[in-house]
Order: C-alpha cells, then sequence, then structure tokens
C-alpha cells in the first residue's frame, strides 16, 4: 500500500480515495463498524455554505445526524449506474442508535441539475450485523454534488455525497463484464497465508475466480479479511454469506483475503496486496460482487450488509 496506491487524475490533479486514506479514515472512526462512533468533529450548522459544491459533513444542529458509510468525498459513486448510498443514524455525540426507525423516506437532491428530487424508501437493516443500517439505490444521472435528506422526530437531517465520472472510478459497476483474475485456492494458496483469515476457514476457496467467471453459473466472489478488516465487518458478512449459500446452491461462492502477508508487517500500509484487489480498483473491504453466467456484475455490496439484503440480492442473482 504506501505511495503506489497515492494515484492522482493526470488532468485534474485531484486524488482518488486510495486505500491508504481508508485506512487513516476507519483508524479514526468515521466508518461506523470500526468503532462504534462516527467522528469526533462537533456537528456544523447547516447553513449556505453547503450550497458551496464541496460535499461537506451537513448536519444541521439536531438530536440525530446521518452518517455515510462510504467514502462521500468522490471518488466511489458514479453517475450513469445503479449507486447503492449507506448510511447509519447516530446521535449527537456519534454513536450509532440502535432503536433507529424501521423505515425511513430518503429525498436525493442533486446541487446542479434541476431535476425533480428522488425519493426512495428504506428499511433498517440490521439481521445479523453489530450495526443497523439504511441501504438507498439510485442512480445519479449526471457527476457532480448531491445532497441527501430525511426526517426523524421531526428532525430534518441532512448529508451531501460527491458523484464522479465513471471514466475516474476504476471500480467494477453494475453492467460491467468483470475481468478475470486468479484468487488463492486450497491447491494454489498463491502465496497467501493463511488463504482465510476466519475461524474456522470457510468453504469458498476451492475454485479460482479466473477459472469460474464467465462459466455459465453465477458467481458470489467477496472480498474480506476476517482477522484484519479495518472496520470490523468482513467477519460478520463472510459469516452471512456462509449461513446464507446453502440456500442458493446453483451460485459458485469464491473468497479472497485482502492482503497475503499482513501477520508478518506491524502496519496494514506495508501489508502486500492480493492481485484482486488491485485489478478491480478496491480501497476499502469487505466487497461482494455478484455476477451472472457471462461475468456481468449485476450487483455490487460494499462496506456492510446483512442476511436480509445478502439474500436478496441473491435471489435477484438466480431469478
Amino acid at each position: 500500500m504506501g505511495p503506489r496506491h497515492a494515484r492522482r487524475r493526470a488532468d485534474s490533479g485531484r486524488p482518488f480515495f486510495t486505500r491508504r486514506s481508508f485506512l487513516l479514515a476507519v483508524g479514526g472512526g468515521v466508518l461506523f463498524a470500526a468503532c462504534g462512533t462516527a467522528t469526533d468533529e462537533e456537528p456544523q450548522e447547516e447553513s449556505d455554505a453547503r450550497r458551496s459544491g464541496t460535499p461537506d459533513d451537513t448536519r444541521s444542529d439536531t438530536s440525530h445526524f446521518l452518517r455515510p458509510v462510504f467514502p462521500a468525498e468522490g471518488g466511489y459513486l458514479v453517475a450513469g449506474r445503479v449507486q447503492r448510498l449507506v448510511y447509519a443514524l447516530a446521535d449527537a455525540e456519534g454513536v450509532i442508535t440502535r432503536d433507529a426507525p424501521r423505515e425511513l423516506e430518503f429525498v436525493i437532491d442533486s446541487r446542479e441539475d434541476a431535476a425533480k428530487p428522488v425519493r426512495k424508501l428504506a428499511a433498517l437493516r440490521a439481521d445479523g450485523v453489530p450495526r443497523p443500517y439504511y441501504a438507498v439505490e439510485f442512480i445519479p444521472q449526471a457527476a457532480g454534488t448531491f445532497d441527501i435528506y430525511t426526517e426523524v422526530d421531526g428532525e430534518r437531517l441532512v448529508s451531501a455525497f460527491a458523484v464522479s465520472e465513471r471514466a475516474d472510478v476504476r471500480i467494477p459497476q453494475p453492467g460491467d463484464r468483470l475481468r478475470p483474475v486468479e484468487t488463492a485456492t486450497t491447491d494454489d494458496p498463491m502465496g497467501v497465508n493463511p488463504i482465510c483469515t476466519r475461524k474456522p476457514p470457510c468453504p469458498f476457496h476451492r475454485h479460482s475466480l479466473a477459472a469460474v467467471l464467465g462459466k455459465g453459473h453465477p458467481v458470489a466472489f467477496t472480498l474480506s479479511t476476517p482477522a484484519f478488516c479495518q472496520t470490523g465487518i468482513c467477519g460478520p458478512t463472510l459469516d452471512l454469506l456462509v449461513e446464507v449459500a446453502p440456500r442458493f446452491p446453483t451460485v459458485t461462492y469464491v473468497h479472497s483475503e485482502v492482503y497475503s502477508n499482513a501477520g508478518e508487517v506491524d502496519d496494514l500500509a506495508e501489508a502486500d496486496l492480493v492481485p484482486a484487489v488491485d485489478a478491480y480498483g478496491l480501497t476499502f473491504e469487505p466487497s461482494l460482487f455478484l455476477l451472472d453466467g457471462r461475468g456481468v456484475l449485476v450487483k455490487r455490496l460494499d462496506f456492510v450488509w446483512d442476511e436480509s439484503e445478502l439474500a436478496e440480492s441473491l435471489r435477484q442473482l438466480t431469478a
């Protein structure tokens, strides 16, 4: 990880969201699963300044606020494809609220586009994961800065996120054909030791991703590292996949660790990454790629998913 992951756009000089920056972010508790708190910053006053085009944290001084569970500053979401926004509800001190409403309506409004705002209902997700969350799917029509609103106990909560052009984001998107990449198996560990840090190891290391991708059967490929996950959610999401997989026997399941030698270094930033991480431009974990028999990405779940969302996604894949 080090300097080779600090990629910059040659045309603008603006940095991509990198694995190094992700590690620094979760080390400070930005992502909700890391330690249960969101940030040490005080809530900012909502003002006209949030219309400046910078996707800052735009919550008002309320007893709750929306905490994005994804890199909202850009380099992650793209225009023209289905995107999944994940939010947690936190109290004024940043602690994730466990007794959040069972359903919220979210309104998504572009700052640059005069089009009608998009309204989405999202159910609270908490089956088998340590923190509840909401997942909102929508298709941004253009790159730019968006505001997202909801209301809790009569309070209007506001957050913001940036959407990038497709060409500026390396992460595969729904509709893309995934490039085959070799992954470690029990027969060929490829120098990854151990090939699975789950205890006990998961059963998804029989096949390399390259051997099953595009072979006529749907594939669920997850990239996570239960023992070294920076958000503490890799273990629970991999456990859920182990539990749910027997219900969808036509799917071929493949798991890859993130690091090949994490146990041999003192700083994860110095650990070697497995080939799939670089091949797919991933700067975070966990991630789950759901692919059809042609090797085309149908859906991608990142950062967190619960049992119900996982089962719904696999049902969609096999329909």
